[in-house]
């Protein structure tokens, strides 16, 4: 569906999702058919316009979701605390403040926004819980790398942190 017609005589110098700037070359045109590298550059335009839209909601929400975790780290994290410890405060956080509530509410495909939801309703599912943790840690400067459990009766989100001394599954969802 997000596709451009590159027999239409158009070379892409930036694929779609490159960080640009203004004035950067995106393409070249070189002739051919007229109607194709109309066809093309529309769906170029409309490709780009429907990134810009995405992008342009996502940077609103992760900076919201930073403001929520920096009031929450500056009450958590304090000076001369070791990763594994605030691994630990951060779960313990998400514990104290988290409550399930039945359904699938998270998204496997942004965890900014399900850190987000976490921290605005204090609840939702798995997906919800590790999001929150997840963000918290990455904000901290903590490594993280999503898991996603795929069963046959059911799904699970969570993640894996390194706290310095090598990767471990990290599960804050209760």
């Amino acid at each position: 569906e997000d596709e451009i017609d590159l027999s239409a005589g158009i070379v892409l110098k930036a694929k779609l999702g490159d960080y640009v700037t203004e004035g950067d070359v995106l393409c070249e045109i070189f002739g051919g058919d007229i109607k194709k590298v109309e066809k093309a550059f529309e769906e170029m335009l409309r490709l780009e316009y429907k990134r810009n839209k995405a992008v342009e909601g996502y940077v609103e929400k992760k900076k919201e979701a930073n403001q929520y975790a920096n009031q929450i780290l500056a009450t958590l994290i304090t000076d001369g605390m070791t990763k594994n410890e605030k691994i630990k405060v951060i779960f313990d956080y998400v514990q104290s403040v988290y409550k399930y509530s039945a359904g699938h509410q998270g998204t496997v495909d942004d965890y900014t926004v399900d850190a987000l939801t976490g921290f605005k309703t204090g609840k939702g599912d798995c997906y919800i819980a590790n999001a929150m943790a997840r963000f918290l840690l990455e904000r901290e400067g903590i490594a993280t790398k999503g898991v996603l459990l795929k069963g046959t009766d059911m799904n699970h989100l969570m993640f894996m942190t390194n706290g310095g001394d090598g990767w471990y599954y990290y599960n804050a969802y209760t």
